[in-house]
């Protein structure tokens, strides 16, 4: 018998198809059967006849497993119960319950790329006999697949499309799309970030830069997968399996080295793990790219060094800066201005280096005296308790604010 179904099969998918693959199926096994690939898109089913199944009736009346349904019976276990199994396996809970199904999975370079499934009446349906088809069934299509490219591609091509919604910023049901993050978990090595690629100074008035759809090309051979995508005049690259700052560098340049002679500057967003936070995480990256750009001594910029920019940017647009900046910083610009001393320069150093003495002495160029002595004629001029924990963050706030302050304010001057 299992000579004979194997011949059946082999002549049906080579003369006919999955059509006639299915329905040769049928007529070994006597029970309704349906192909798919990996997610859940229908490849054939028969016989083409009503049956009391939702998944036989998503299949037959919509093509495909409703989204709806697959995060059903991914919330209750079967695709993950079912995953990888070589051998038929039994389903017969959750939605499936009191329709029990034999499935065989269809591997192509040992993935899944797809299913065939027979429908059962009862359990007494579930007979060794149908088991021992199935296997024999699921070998012989997986030729098919592996001929036609089923499953990997559709999935490749589907992650793609939904990589570009995510940097869009496009709103959709997550949860709906968990078998398609399943399907590429093995791929998706946490954790992420975003790149995002320019010209080198590309603003409005240049019209010679290399076309956009060209530097992808060239990104493409440097960057399989996942693919490179164009949002909103900009090329974004999905990094993957970064496992520390060490890490992240050392991809960028691995990308950057062969694209060097296109001229191309880069921002660099923070390391995140959730791949839902993609759109979040482009922000970051254009931002340093915008940096980046106005430096013409870099060629890549990181997020996380233009943070606190950043931050102030957005407070002094919103709010009155001037209330949170400590006066003592005032007092002491006024004063250098009028006296031609280093003090506001002093203190600026000396907050951003974390109140670090040798790092402010180190960085000014001054002897260690000399440090001492200033920051007490500072403490004199504006009564600055260096110990004191909230005015040491008020300090460094004020450090990152003031010059925003003064350019915005007339009537505050430093």
């Amino acid at each position: 018998m299992n000579e004979q179904w194997q011949i059946a099969l082999l002549n049906a998918i080579l003369s006919g198809g999955f059509e006639n693959f299915a329905r040769t199926c049928y007529e070994c096994v006597l029970r309704p059967v349906y192909i798919d690939d990996a997610e859940y898109f229908k490849l054939a089913h028969y016989p083409d006849t009503p049956h009391d199944d939702l998944i036989w009736t998503d299949m037959r009346d919509y093509g495909r497993m409703s989204f709806p349904l697959i995060k059903s019976i991914s919330d209750e276990g079967m695709i993950h119960k079912g995953h990888n199994h070589k051998s038929p396996y039994l389903v017969n809970e959750g939605c499936c319950k009191g329709h029990p199904r034999i499935v065989g999975n269809v591997f192509s370079d040992d993935e899944i790329a797809g299913h065939i499934v027979i429908l059962c009446d009862s359990l007494e349906d579930v007979t060794t006999e149908r088991l021992m088809f199935m296997e024999i069934a699921s070998t012989v299509v997986a030729l098919e697949f592996r001929h036609h490219n089923y499953g990997a591609k559709r999935i490749s091509d589907l992650f793609d499309i939904l990589l570009t919604h995510l940097l869009q910023g496009r709103q959709f049901d997550f949860i709906e799309q968990k078998h398609l993050f399943r399907s590429y978990e093995k791929y998706m090595r946490k954790d992420f970030s975003i790149l995002a690629i320019q010209p080198q100074n590309k603003n409005e008035a240049q019209t010679d830069s290399m076309p956009l759809p060209t530097i992808l090309r060239h990104i493409g051979h440097a960057i399989p997968w996942p693919k490179p995508v164009i949002c909103d005049d900009c090329i974004y690259v999905l990094l993957l399996g970064i496992s520390d700052e060490i890490c992240l560098r050392e991809k960028i340049e691995a990308i950057m080295s062969p694209l060097r002679p296109l001229s191309l500057n880069f921002g660099v967003s923070n390391m995140f793990s959730d791949i839902k936070d993609t759109r979040i995480f482009r922000d970051q990256a254009d931002y340093a790219l915008k940096t980046c750009q106005k430096n013409s001594n870099i060629q890549y910029e990181f997020y996380k060094n233009c943070l606190m920019s950043r931050m102030v940017e957005i407070v002094t647009e919103n709010l009155p800066v001037q209330s949170y900046i400590h006066p003592g910083l005032n007092i002491l610009q006024e004063y250098d201005d009028k006296n031609g001393t280093e003090y506001y320069n002093t203190i600026s150093s000396f907050v951003l280096s974390a109140f670090n003495g040798a790092e402010t002495i180190s960085e000014l160029h001054i002897h260690r005296n000399t440090l001492t002595y200033r920051l007490k004629v500072i403490k004199e001029l504006t009564g600055i308790d260096f110990t004191d924990r909230d005015t040491r963050a008020q300090l460094l706030c004020g450090v990152y604010l003031f010059p925003f302050a003064r350019s915005k304010s007339t009537g505050f001057s430093r």
